[in-house]
């Protein structure tokens, strides 16, 4: 089950770099453009850490749909997302909402459009700690050094949870 998940995240993270993701918060072309958001997550606990760098997506197998509607990195542009820096054992990260997406036959997703997040409410979240800034592609597991899940409370956008391996 843990190696779906990871494959997911692989290919949602794919998605997120490689697809079309200009919904009027970026020019679309010419890279390194930041795609806007006012969502944000501030995650703790990271002392053990510092120096590595973050991401969070919300745990598919937490939703209805089994499909993530949220993602929290340091920065997304139109070269990919790139994780946040761990620094006095903690991260902020910026926050989007996964808005659309189509898969084809086999589940494998061919497009993804995000936006800023506002939203409200509780979400469950896989945290994975990576040895790199920028999340590699292909995913294979090997610049992750730890995991873990937390749940965050989130009030127009904002949230923050405490890590836990």
């Amino acid at each position: 089950m843990k190696k779906l998940l990871f494959l997911f995240l692989a290919v949602l993270i794919f998605c997120l770099v490689f697809t079309g993701c200009d919904n009027g918060t970026t020019d679309g072309g010419g890279g390194g453009n930041d795609i806007n958001t006012d969502g944000e997550l501030t995650i703790t606990g990271l002392g053990a850490y510092n120096g590595y760098w973050v991401y969070a997506v919300e745990d598919p197998y937490s939703t209805p749909s089994h499909i993530s509607s949220f993602a929290a990195f340091g920065s997304i542009d139109t070269m990919g997302p790139k994780c946040a820096k761990i620094s006095g054992g903690k991260a902020v990260l910026k926050v989007w909402k996964i808005d659309d997406m189509i898969e084809d036959t086999e589940g494998n997703i061919l497009y993804i459009d995000i936006s800023s997040y506002t939203g409200s409410g509780i979400k469950k979240l896989f945290v994975s700690i990576q040895k790199v800034e920028m999340f590699p592609i292909p995913w294979n597991g090997s610049t992750r050094f730890d995991f873990g899940y937390i749940s965050v409370p989130f009030v127009n956008g904002k949230g923050s949870g405490v890590f836990v391996p």
